[in-house]
């Protein structure tokens, strides 16, 4: 069984970008010790997994991130690989977080849909074509796999569609995180 344990508090402004990763780990270390003995492992809901490290030396139980997991699950599939995120401002932070996993050089790039988190499942079939449109240049440069680089792609399958359209591999990172867990 999954829960969605939401924080109590955090920013309200600079959601996609390093200020936003950076004011949400207050309220993640609080949520993730307020919750410690409520389930058997967590998952963070951020592809950048703010606070991973400092969340797994306030925890009893296992914590996964899934940018972290993507990445790390990439590896098995593909030498290569290319990240699709939401919006410009998330590719700074992803591309720190790729150099931090020693993970650079087999990345091929990171490119941006365009579209904020909370309108990805407005128009499902525009999002797939914006996923697909900004695949393919990562195709082309080499990657041999894709990955979605927000974990609100988790709430439709564009894995499965965008894979079945570009026929490699595209790794979701809320599925990505429950797999590792």
């Amino acid at each position: 069984t999954f829960q969605v344990f939401p924080a109590g508090f955090g920013p309200t402004v600079y959601y996609e970008s390093a200020v936003g990763a950076a004011l949400c780990v207050p309220a993640l270390l609080h949520t993730v010790a307020a919750r410690d003995g409520d389930c058997d492992a967590m998952l963070i809901g951020c592809f950048l997994d703010p606070g991973l490290r400092a969340a797994r030396e306030v925890s009893s139980v296992p914590i996964y991130g899934g940018g972290e997991a993507a990445m790390l699950l990439s590896q098995f599939l593909a030498r290569r690989f290319g990240i699709v995120t939401i919006e410009d401002s998330n590719i700074p932070e992803i591309s720190e977080y790729v150099a931090a996993m020693r993970l650079a050089d087999r990345c091929v790039g990171i490119n941006s849909v365009s579209t904020p988190y909370y309108a990805l499942v407005r128009d499902t079939g525009e999002t797939l074509r914006r996923l697909e449109d900004r695949a393919l240049p990562l195709l082309n440069a080499g990657a041999e796999a894709i990955i979605l680089g927000c974990m609100s792609f988790g709430f439709h399958p564009f894995a499965d569609e965008l894979a079945a359209r570009l026929d490699v591999p595209v790794l979701d990172p809320v599925r990505s995180g429950i797999a590792a867990a």
